[in-house]
C-alpha cells in the first residue's frame, strides 16, 4: 500500500515533518544529556585525591600537644595521613600552598589564642 507524497493531504506531510523534526531534536537533547553525563562521570572517577585527608590547625602554645596526640589517635583508628606542620612541613614558605592544594579537610583546633595568630588566620583562610 504504497503511497505518493502528490497523494497525501499537506496537513498530513506537515504534522509529519514536524513529528520527524521534534523527535530529532529529542535526540540530540537525550545524546547530549548522555555525554555531559560521562563526562561528569569521568571527571569524578580521575580526580587527583589529595595527599593530606586532614591538616590539623592549631596555636603551638595553646594546642600543640593537644593536636599531636590527636595526629597519633586518628592515623591508629584509621592508616590517614594528616598534616601537622610540626612534623611535616619542610619549607615555612610552602605552608599555604599545601593547604590550598593538598589538604581535604581542615580542623582547627579552636582555643582562645588560635584566632590571635597570623599564621593560623592565614591556615584558615586559604583553606
Amino acid at each position: 500500500l504504497a503511497t505518493n507524497f502528490a497523494d497525501v493531504p499537506a496537513e498530513n506531510s506537515v504534522v509529519a515533518m514536524t513529528v520527524v523534526a521534534l523527535s530529532g531534536c529529542c535526540l540530540l537533547v537525550l545524546a547530549a544529556i548522555a555525554y555531559l553525563s560521562y563526562l561528569l562521570a569521568a571527571k569524578r572517577c580521575f580526580k587527583r585525591r589529595k595527599q593530606y585527608r586532614a591538616f590539623l590547625c592549631h596555636h603551638k602554645a595553646a594546642a600543640g600537644a593537644i593536636a599531636r596526640l590527636l595526629k597519633l589517635v586518628l592515623c591508629d583508628a584509621k592508616p590517614v595521613n594528616i598534616f601537622l606542620d610540626s612534623d611535616d612541613l619542610l619549607d615555612l614558605r610552602s605552608l599555604f600552598d599545601i593547604v590550598t592544594e593538598e589538604v581535604e579537610l581542615v580542623v582547627a583546633l579552636a582555643t582562645q589564642e588560635l584566632l590571635l595568630r597570623p599564621w593560623c588566620l592565614g591556615e584558615i583562610t586559604t583553606a
